[in-house]
C-alpha cells in the first residue's frame, strides 16, 4: 500500500500527463486550424508545417499518454479491489466508459501518428499529386477529430467519476 504522499505524487503525475495529452491535443488542433485559416490558398505548405509541428509534439505526447495510462491504472487499484465485478462498484460504468474511450483514443491517435501520417508524408515527398491521396488526408483529419473528442470525453468521464 502506498503512503498518502506517494498517492499524491502518482495523482499529480497522472494529472500532468493528462494535461499534456489532452491540452496539447487541443492546442495542436487550434494551431493547425489557425494555419489552415491563415494560408487557405497554400494547403501543401500548411500540411507540411502541421506535419512537422505534430511530429515534434508526438515526442512529448506519447510518453505523456503512457505515463497517464500507467498512473491511471495505479489510481484505479486504490479504489477497486482486484478481480472485482465492475457492475457492483459505484461508478463502475464510468470507469469502463473511460477505459473504452482511452483505448479508442490511443488506437485512433496511433493510426493517425504512426500509419496514415507517415504514409501521407511519403506520398507528398515523392511528389504525388495531392488529389491522389485526398481520401487518405480526409481519413487522417477524421482520426484527428475522433482522437480529440475521445480525449475530451475521457476528461469528462473522470470529472463525473470524481463526483461519485
Amino acid at each position: 500500500m502506498l503512503s498518502s504522499e506517494e498517492i499524491w505524487v502518482v495523482l499529480t503525475v497522472h494529472i500532468l500527463g493528462a494535461i499534456i495529452w489532452v491540452g496539447g491535443t487541443i492546442g495542436l488542433a487550434v494551431v493547425i486550424w489557425g494555419l489552415r485559416r491563415a494560408f487557405p490558398n497554400d494547403p501543401e505548405t500548411v500540411q507540411r508545417v502541421a506535419s512537422e509541428v505534430a511530429r515534434a509534439f508526438a515526442w512529448v505526447m506519447w510518453p505523456a499518454l503512457a505515463v497517464t495510462v500507467a498512473t491511471g491504472l495505479v489510481n484505479l487499484s486504490w479504489y477497486v479491489p482486484p478481480a472485482v465485478n465492475w457492475t457492483g462498484v459505484p461508478g463502475g460504468e464510468w470507469v469502463q466508459t473511460a477505459e473504452g474511450l482511452v483505448v479508442l483514443m490511443a488506437v485512433v491517435a496511433g493510426l493517425h501518428t504512426f500509419l496514415l501520417g507517415p504514409r501521407i508524408r511519403r506520398l507528398r515527398t515523392r511528389g504525388t499529386p495531392p488529389a491522389t491521396y485526398a481520401s487518405l488526408r480526409g481519413l487522417n483529419h477524421a482520426l484527428e477529430g475522433i482522437s480529440l473528442v475521445a480525449a475530451v470525453l475521457v476528461v469528462a468521464t473522470m470529472v463525473v467519476l470524481g463526483t461519485i
